[in-house]
């Protein structure tokens, strides 16, 4: 602590003093943990912005570029191991014109890059398949955008443009979890 200071950040709990606590409403978890990090110079608690401020915290998230929120029903109890439709997650997506680069052979892939500078440089793969309009569509011309293939990929000219929904850029400057979203014209 004294050469890296590290400050964890505590949003819920599931055990205090050997007794589970996962069934106890969310705002009583909330109590108990206040109560303790307190105590805690090096824990903070991650804290609860009210229903009616939800938005308007949304878009300070999206302005500071943050993943998202996820809202909690304020009587939810913590189910281990279950996703819940008392807890969703609104995640702050970002969207990217990119070109389509190459096509995996196998199982579904498509490279994507983003154009800078009048280049295009790889910026990752959408792996999640789109609907099956939108991939026919691109397999109609795949022989007229072919520049080269190898056992994995087939290449193509960058020139069928999309727009991409993803979660933003990691620090290589990939697409994180690219998902098709459009075309950007008609190409079928």
């Amino acid at each position: 602590m004294k050469s890296d200071p590290v400050q964890f950040c505590v949003f819920d709990v599931l055990m205090i003093g050997g007794q589970d606590v996962t069934a106890l409403p969310l705002h009583e978890r909330k109590a108990i943990l206040q109560e303790h990090i307190k105590e805690q110079p090096h824990l903070s608690l991650v804290r609860c912005v009210p229903g009616e401020r939800a938005g308007a915290f949304f878009d300070l998230v999206s302005q500071q570029n943050l993943e998202g929120i996820v809202l909690k029903k304020v009587n939810s109890a913590y189910q281990v191991g279950k996703r819940s439709h008392d807890w969703l997650k609104v995640i702050n997506y970002h969207v990217h014109d990119v070109c389509l680069t190459a096509i995996r052979k196998k199982e579904f892939g498509w490279l994507i890059g983003l154009e800078e500078e009048g280049r295009v440089r790889p910026a990752g793969i959408i792996e999640f398949p789109p609907p099956p309009d939108a991939r026919k569509a691109v397999w109609s011309i795949v022989n007229q955008a072919k520049v080269d293939e190898d056992k994995e990929f087939i290449y193509l000219k960058p020139a069928i443009r999309m727009k991409v929904k993803s979660r933003g850029l990691t620090k290589r400057g990939m697409i994180r979890l690219p998902i098709y979203h459009e075309f950007l014209y008609n190409i079928s």
